[in-house]
């Protein structure tokens, strides 16, 4: 990890320090929490988040740089001031929370991340972010319409469901993680004794009943439109995702997980890469579509959302069980363990 800081801190000076209106950078994402003596997990990328004065451009998305896998993402300082809102933020606070500062040269991003981290596990911040992640969850499954494509339906329904795991984390006060957000929420049910919530959400997700031989062929049908995908050019804001940087990420991660004994939770990024992949072909190569939708087809068929219809009956599904989530959360909230336990930047 001390490696990759110094990485990261390198290429903020070279490349992002004399953007217009530059005011910091920092690490945020899983890696934040790690000791700077840890080793960074195969297959994960370092997530440098540079705060701006006014409008920020698009991310860079992901590259290695001197062999750490970085993804840089800009993001408006004056939306994440005064502090409490980033603080009501369940994607902004659990990074800036780390202090894991690159660079500030005036100080400003810095006194931000102290009074995140002081009001970080106050009830108020943490009921506001597991709110933010329910309207979320209620506004992407009330988006959903069975004329998308079947690639953006299965993203957006995808990651739609998927952030209600990011709820129960927030509720918990751990980092809403992205690829791994069912293993992680898992844990925190698990250990507050709510393995069965954890099932449930499974079954919402679509992926309680999957077997190890099929997340297996889930993984194996998506290789083939993956690597198709990554060699073609492309304006996908997502792109980078389906590429030969990201490939440990999405397949070898995948198959580690599955070897642990998680087949159903790598369903998640298994599935989001291959709808991405086929949304990259789609528009690079339509050509091509049909050598490659009708593997998706049959992963989405896996879990049951092959059909719009389908998926739309299982957004009312999770939709319908919001209130129970709400009260699931609410009690991981009232249950967060006290500031002697907390771990600490």
């Amino acid at each position: 990890m001390r490696e990759g800081l110094a990485a990261a801190c390198t290429w903020v000076e070279r490349n992002e320090r004399a953007l217009p209106g530059f005011v910091g950078a920092y690490v945020g994402g899983s890696l934040a929490a790690l000791g700077d003596d840890a080793l960074i997990p195969p297959g994960s990328d370092m997530d440098v988040f540079v705060a701006l004065e006014g409008p920020p451009p698009d991310k860079r998305g992901k590259f290695l740089y001197g062999g750490l896998l970085m993804e840089i993402s800009y993001l408006d300082f004056g939306a994440m001031t005064p502090a409490d809102k980033a603080l009501d933020d369940y994607h902004l606070a659990p990074s800036l929370r780390w202090q894991r500062t690159l660079c500030d040269p005036s100080g400003r991003l810095g006194a931000l991340q102290e009074q995140v981290a002081r009001a970080f596990f106050e009830p108020v911040h943490l009921r506001a972010r597991r709110n933010h992640a329910l309207g979320r969850v209620r506004k992407g499954l009330l988006g959903l319409d069975a004329a998308m494509m079947p690639e953006d339906l299965a993203l957006a329904s995808l990651f739609s469901t998927g952030i209600m795991a990011h709820a129960v984390l927030s509720a918990a006060g751990e980092n809403p993680t992205v690829r791994l957000r069912y293993q992680r929420a898992g844990e925190v049910l698990v250990k507050a004794r709510h393995a069965d919530a954890h099932e449930r959400l499974m079954q919402l997700a679509g992926f309680g009943s999957i077997t190890r031989d099929q997340a297996q062929h889930a993984l194996a049908l998506m290789v083939p439109a993956y690597d198709a995908a990554s060699g073609m050019p492309s304006d996908y804001f997502f792109a980078s995702d389906v590429g030969a940087v990201s490939r440990a990420t999405a397949v070898d991660t995948a198959q580690d997980w599955i070897n642990r004994g998680c087949p159903r939770e790598t369903m998640f990024w298994t599935l989001s890469s291959h709808a991405r992949a086929v949304k990259i072909i789609r528009a690079s190569a339509p050509g091509q579509l049909e050598n490659y939708l009708p593997g998706f087809c049959q992963a989405l068929a896996l879990i049951g959302r092959e059909r719009p219809a389908q998926v739309l009956a299982a957004a009312r599904r999770s939709l319908d069980s919001l209130p129970w989530l709400t009260e699931l959360t609410d009690e991981l909230i009232a249950g967060c363990s006290s500031a002697a336990d907390r771990p600490t930047p």
